[in-house]
């Protein structure tokens, strides 16, 4: 079914070979993306050296775990690889290149901006795209992307194939691993929203990863012929949607071609700062799907509104290209309806962000019911992206409501904030007889959204001032 690899790193003491596998784990340590990155201690004779894997150079893998199902019996098993499987990988890592070659197979050759902040330090080795695979599956994949690319035939019928393959390529990287506490020790596919190197990673084959997607989908389109059927049908343009069941644009919300005042409400989930940079990790795949179709690039994430020091894109400019946004979604809005979107941030700053460009824009968020709590899927509860730094559990419904003209902000004294606090944080857990800091939430960032504090707040200020003033 699966191989299992392990990291290899040189020692900073003795700067021998470490198989991470065999190594010692010692603490937890600091945190990398949110994963927890523990030193390990090497085993080398005399050595006993503690480092992270990320403070070494990185050196190669090895083969040491291989799982299967037993077609005759049924059961399963995992048994350290044998001398043939060895000498199989080691012949394929040796003439990859020569049999890419002979074979006139296609990979995408482009290499990975080495500024990008989702790259470091934990694999900062990793140069292009295509290190992200085995040399078992990049060249398995590389023969699928070929004969994907050759196909003579219908447009759509190739979209759906490399569609198939786009999807299958989240199981057959080095980012998927095994955690004997989730989805009953069995591979977890991308589990964190960052490009991120498992000290030991699993290799799928690439065929069964196509056959699961392969299925996948074709239920997905019977389910969608059954429940919708002839009903849906496409119009090319928005005025045209009258007599259409549904109107696709592909591009920046900075700009879209719909009418003025002539939607009914809109619904969004704006991207939460700097918690997941998308066009970061969509490129994983769109290197692949571009080439198939003779055009391999990277996607032109410009007007991404994200905050990222690496892409030059500040709070400030997050700010802008949101105004930029809720400005179009006002234009296009009937009057005195309603622009909700779902929200997922502890950092106030960027709280402050959305809330100013949406105010800006000419939209008011209510006090009495404008934020509304999303407890979370408990499914969900402790993957690793809920875990990350600035990830908080659950989501909030902000239902922003488009004003006759600018809403005007109402300052008050410095002075004052701490006692307002004080007085909704204490309205707010006595009404609940105790309150957790999401629904003190739900209270507070209304009202210091509207009264323009939010920036003047941190979360950091706000935790230490309710343990000072209630019981924990």
């Amino acid at each position: 079914n699966w191989f299992e690899w392990s990291n290899v790193v040189k020692c900073k003491g003795c700067k021998k070979p470490v198989v991470l596998n065999d190594a010692q784990r010692v603490g937890k340590g600091e945190k990398i993306a949110g994963v927890s990155a523990g030193k390990f201690r090497c085993y080398n004779k005399g050595c006993n050296e503690e480092f992270r894997p990320s403070e070494c150079e990185r050196i190669g893998e090895k083969l040491i775990l291989i799982h299967l199902d037993c077609t005759k019996c049924k059961n399963k098993a995992s048994f350290k690889p044998k001398p043939e499987d060895l000498k199989l990988v080691s012949k394929i890592s040796k003439n990859i290149m020569d049999i890419i070659k002979k074979e006139n197979l296609w990979y995408p050759k482009s290499k990975m901006p080495d500024w990008w902040e989702l790259r470091r330090p934990y694999n900062a080795h990793i140069k292009s795209f295509s290190e992200w695979f085995t040399n078992r599956n990049l060249l398995a994949n590389a023969i699928l992307a070929t004969e994907i690319k050759k196909l003579n035939v219908n447009k759509d019928i190739k979209s759906l194939l490399t569609f198939i393959f786009s999807a299958s390529l989240r199981f057959t990287n080095r980012i998927v691993f095994r955690n004997p506490g989730w989805q009953g020790g069995k591979p977890i596919e991308w589990a964190s929203s960052v490009y991120w190197l498992p000290e030991v990673f699993c290799e799928i084959s690439v065929w069964d990863a196509w056959e699961n997607r392969q299925n996948a989908i074709s239920r997905g389109k019977k389910y969608s012929n059954q429940e919708i059927g002839a009903y849906c049908s496409f119009a090319k343009k928005f005025a045209d949607l009258q007599n259409s069941s549904c109107f696709i644009h592909a591009g920046s919300s900075t700009k879209i071609p719909v009418s003025d005042v002539s939607v009914d409400v809109i619904i969004t989930d704006p991207p939460y700062g700097n918690n997941v940079l998308y066009a970061e990790l969509s490129n994983f795949y769109w290197i692949w799907v571009s080439g198939i179709f003779n055009k391999e690039s990277m996607i032109d994430d410009k007007e991404e509104a994200v905050v990222s020091k690496d892409h030059g894109k500040s709070l400030r400019e997050y700010r802008e290209l949101l105004y930029k946004i809720f400005k179009e979604c006002y234009r296009v809005l009937k009057p005195r309806r309603w622009m909700i979107m779902t929200f997922h941030n502890k950092d106030f700053a960027v709280w402050n962000a959305i809330h100013l460009a949406a105010h800006d824009a000419g939209f008011i968020l209510s006090e009495e019911d404008g934020l509304i709590y999303q407890p979370p899927i408990q499914h969900y509860v402790n993957t690793i992206q809920t875990r990350r730094s600035g990830s908080m559990l659950g989501d909030f419904v902000l239902s922003f409501q488009k004003a006759k003209k600018k809403p005007e902000i109402k300052m008050i004294e410095e002075v004052e904030i701490g006692n307002k606090v004080r007085k909704i944080s204490g309205e707010t857990i006595e009404y609940h007889g105790g309150a957790k800091l999401s629904t003190i939430y739900m209270r507070l960032v209304p009202f210091l959204l509207n009264n323009g504090l939010l920036h003047r707040v941190g979360e950091k200020d706000i935790t230490p001032f309710l343990k000072k003033e209630f019981v924990e």
